[in-house]
C-alpha cells in the first residue's frame, strides 16, 4: 500500500482520491462532476460505515502501574465488509427524495 494509508496503516483505514474530468467544466456538466465526486465518496463511507461501524470498536480502560489510566479505542484491521453489503446497497441504489445530493 502507497500514500498516507501505507505509512500509517495503524490509524489510516483508506485513502482514497476520487477523480473526474472537473478541471474545465462549467455549467449543467460542473454540476455532473461535483455529483459524481459526492457519490463516490458517499459510497466509500457507506462501505466503511457498514463494514467496521461503531460496534465494531474495542474499548479498553486500564490503570498503568503509577495509577493512571489508560484509554484504548481499536478496530479490526483490515477493513473486511459484512457479508450483506452488496445487497443493502442495492436496495438503496437511488436517491430518494430527502437525499441532500439528490439531483434537483
Amino acid at each position: 500500500m502507497t500514500g498516507h494509508a501505507g505509512r500509517f496503516s495503524a490509524v489510516t483505514t483508506a485513502s482514497l482520491i476520487t477523480e473526474v474530468a472537473d478541471e474545465t467544466a462549467q455549467g449543467d456538466y460542473l454540476a455532473l462532476c461535483a455529483r459524481a465526486h459526492l457519490l463516490a465518496n458517499r459510497a466509500l463511507l457507506e462501505y466503511l460505515y457498514q463494514a467496521n461501524g461503531p460496534a465494531g470498536v474495542r474499548r479498553i480502560m486500564a490503570r498503568t502501574p503509577d495509577g493512571r489510566t489508560l484509554l484504548r479505542a481499536t478496530r479490526p484491521r483490515p477493513v473486511q465488509p459484512q457479508a450483506n453489503w452488496p445487497d443493502q446497497m442495492a436496495r438503496r441504489a437511488g436517491p430518494g427524495p430527502s437525499d441532500p445530493i439528490a439531483s434537483p
